[in-house]
Formats: C-alpha cells, structure tokens, sequence
C-alpha cells in the first residue's frame, strides 16, 4: 500500500508542477497580445509568479489561484508593471497602469 501512496503523490507533484506551467504559458500569450493591441513593448519576454493559494472560484467551488506581473514599456524608457491572474483556464488582468495624464509631469532624471 505504501508504494501506491507515494506513487499517488508523485503523480499529484507532476500534474501540479504541468497545470501550473501550462496556466503561465496561457498568461504569457493574453500579457503579449494585450500588448500589442496597446502598441507597447512586453519587456523579459516572461510574466512572473506573484502569488499561488487556494481561492473560491466563481463557480463555486475551491480551486488554485496563480496571480502574475509582468513588465512593459510605452515609450522605451520607463518600466511599468501589470498583474495578471489565472485560475482554472480562465485568465484576467487586474491591473494595468493607465498612461500619464501628460508629458508635463515631474521627471527626476531630467
């Protein structure tokens, strides 16, 4: 029985270890394609694992929650950050900076 317990667990390591992977690969290409249709620079090429738990879905029942960030750039010089976060095969940003009011604002570096 012991050896079926421990094969049980590997197999859950694995599937855990590939859902996972598989949720950043789909929160990798909606970040790219939301950057493009914005006419901005996806910065690392990769998006970033901010925070995995388990949450109530909006179905109803308990599942695993990933939240990402991953950078940008509107104008090649400075960096912005956007969170993005996945669950089931369900994916959404919950935060995307909104550009500067104006180019009049206080620049430290100039």
């Amino acid at each position: 029985m012991g050896g079926i317990a421990w094969l049980l667990l590997a197999g859950g390591v694995v599937w855990f270890f590939l859902a996972g992977r598989q949720a950043q690969e789909r929160a990798e290409r909606r970040a790219k394609l939301l950057c493009r249709r914005l006419g901005v620079q996806f910065l690392d090429g990769t998006v970033v694992l901010r925070r995995l738990r388990i949450k109530r879905l909006p179905q109803g029942q308990l599942g695993w929650v990933r939240d990402y960030s991953f950078d940008f750039s509107r104008d090649n010089e400075r960096r912005e950050t956007a969170f993005l976060q996945a669950w089931g095969g369900a994916i959404r940003i919950t935060h995307f900076p909104e550009p500067p009011a104006s180019d009049s604002e206080f620049h430290p570096d100039l």
